[in-house]
């Protein structure tokens, strides 16, 4: 009878291959520090060339090793576009210092959501509160590691509040944020100043100082007089009324059983008062 010989031939003190546990690709920094670390970066390389992690770390006077998690973050974050194993400064870093309007909060907004654990967990929790047990929820299905997660809960959720995108009550507003920065209906005051020589280099004061010029008011709409306000965390009914009334219900979107029987008593209260 032929016998095994595998385990016997085999080396007396065999190493056995150690087996390391990864995270799915998430940012290892938020992006407010991001995106400090890339406009420094910036300063050295005009004209956004390509550059190798080494270049970087050389000018920050660093080894490459070191700045591994910020040059991957800022790529998360498309505030660095990778191509191979070199990297190129995107326009975004240009739009944050030099802005108009709502351009640096939409911007912070699409940066945010970029990496794609990111952009799957917005897709997910977008208008809803973040519960209690997330640190589960990317162990489970989004594949991080046990270890890792305390972590990236942290930077996700302060990456959230940094664009605006998280209530102070938790609540993850990604779209009205995005939809409220994407707004274009906003007017600029146009700035201009008197033509005198070498203006740069005088000094302002009083008599020379840039003149702004207001936009004129538009008038408002008589009909939204008497709408209420908007609110980023709340929805808004439309209530038909008799004789061609309308009557408006503004209410949190995490309302509960108790608020709706509120509700019930401030309306009987109001049919007291008409009485």
């Amino acid at each position: 009878m032929e016998q095994d010989t595998t385990a016997a031939n085999a080396p007396p003190h065999a190493a056995t291959k150690r087996v390391i546990e990864r995270s799915a690709s998430q940012p290892g920094i938020t992006l407010e520090e991001a995106i400090p670390f890339v406009q420094n970066v910036a300063k050295y390389f005009p004209g956004t060339p390509f550059i190798k992690r080494e270049d970087i770390a050389a000018i920050l006077k660093t080894k490459a090793n070191n700045i591994i998690r910020e040059v991957a973050a800022a790529a998360h974050y498309t505030l660095l576009k990778r191509e191979k194993d070199a990297y190129q400064i995107t326009d975004a870093i240009k739009i944050l210092n030099h802005s108009l309007g709502n351009e640096k909060a939409k911007l912070l907004l699409e940066c945010f959501a970029a990496p794609k654990l990111y952009s799957e967990l917005i897709q997910r929790f977008d208008g809803h509160a973040i519960p209690p047990e997330f640190k589960t929820i990317l162990i489970r299905f989004y594949k991080i590691t046990e270890r890792a997660a305390p972590e990236v809960e942290e930077i996700f959720l302060k990456n959230a509040r940094f664009v605006g995108a998280l209530s102070e009550h938790g609540i993850l507003n990604y779209k009205r944020a995005l939809s409220a920065a994407s707004d274009n209906s906003i007017q600029y005051a146009e700035v201009t100043t008197e033509d005198t020589p070498d203006s740069a280099n005088v000094p302002l004061n009083a008599n020379n100082a840039p003149k702004f010029e207001k936009p004129a008011e538009q008038p408002p709409d008589q009909h939204d007089t008497f709408l209420p306000p908007e609110t980023i965390n709340a929805d808004k009914i439309k209530i038909p009324l008799s004789e061609k009334k309308f009557a408006y219900l503004l209410y949190p979107t995490n309302i509960k059983i108790k608020d709706i029987e509120i509700l019930r008593k401030q309306i009987d209260l109001l049919e007291l008062l008409i009485e």
